[in-house]
């Protein structure tokens, strides 16, 4: 697996390995600039995709 950012988010890596997933960072700096520029735009689809759909309408 191919893990294009890290900065903005991360977390599972260390998992994935310990379940024998070989996993490669890139760290792209283009990506990282995308993904943070969405996070500020839409943090509320940033957090439906971290924690679901339910911690949306709590919120």
């Amino acid at each position: 697996m191919v893990v294009g950012d890290v900065t903005n988010a991360s977390g599972n890596e260390q998992m994935l390995r310990k379940r024998g997933v070989k996993v490669d960072i890139l760290e792209d700096p283009v990506g990282i600039a995308l993904y943070a520029k969405y996070r500020a735009e839409k943090p509320e689809l940033d957090m439906e995709d971290w924690k679901g759909l339910a911690a949306v309408r709590k919120a």
